[in-house]
C-alpha cells in the first residue's frame, strides 16, 4: 500500500506481479497466479522472426528446426517491449521481473532500461538459470507473496536461489 506516496513496503500477491520471460516455458503463467505475467524473446528460424510462445509453440519451432536443419537465433525482447508489460501491470503497486541468466542473454538489461523509467516500482533480477529453474524461482517468490514479504526477502530468495539452486 502506498503511503504518502511511498512504495508499498510489505509485498504481497495483491500488490506485486511477477513477469517472467519466456524462456520458464509457461504459456500463460497468469493461469498458474493471477499475479503472473510474460514477455517473450524473439526467436529467428532462417529469414522469420516469431514471438517466442506467442507466435510460435514449441512443437513447431522444433519441427522447422528438424525440417530446416538449420540454427535458431534468439534476441532479447526490447526495452520498449518491458515497458508496455509493465505498464500493463498499473493494477499493481510493485512488480518482480525475472529473467534468464544475464550470462545467456540481455534480456535482464532490457528490463533494467525500461524499469528506470517507472521510479523504483519495479526489480529486475537476474534468475542465474534458464526454463525450470526461472519457475521455481518464481514459485519461491510466490510462496513469500502469499504470506507477506519485503524487498530484501526477495532478494534474499533470489541469491539463495542463484548461489545454492533453491
Amino acid at each position: 500500500m502506498r503511503e504518502g506516496g511511498a512504495l508499498a513496503s510489505t509485498l504481497t500477491s495483491t500488490n506485486t506481479a511477477i513477469v517472467l520471460d519466456s524462456t520458464a516455458g509457461l504459456a500463460s503463467p497468469s493461469k498458474r497466479h493471477s499475479n503472473w505475467r510474460f514477455i517473450p524473446l524473439y526467436l529467428r528460424l532462417g529469414d522469420e522472426t516469431f514471438l517466442d510462445v506467442v507466435e510460435i509453440g514449441p512443437e513447431e519451432f522444433f519441427r522447422r528446426i528438424r525440417m530446416s536443419g538449420g540454427q535458431p537465433r534468439s534476441s532479447q525482447p526490447s526495452p520498449g517491449d518491458f515497458a508496455a508489460v509493465y505498464e500493463s501491470l498499473s493494477g499493481y503497486e510493485r512488480i518482480v521481473s525475472l529473467h534468464i541468466s544475464e550470462k545467456l542473454s540481455g534480456t535482464c538489461q532490457s528490463a533494467r532500461i525500461a524499469a528506470a523509467d517507472h521510479g523504483g516500482r519495479v526489480t529486475v533480477v537476474d534468475s542465474g538459470t534458464v526454463s525450470a529453474g526461472i519457475v521455481l524461482l518464481a514459485e519461491a517468490l510466490q510462496d513469500r507473496l502469499e504470506v507477506g514479504t519485503s524487498d530484501e526477502e526477495i532478494g534474499c530468495v533470489a541469491e539463495r536461489h542463484r548461489r545454492d539452486g533453491r
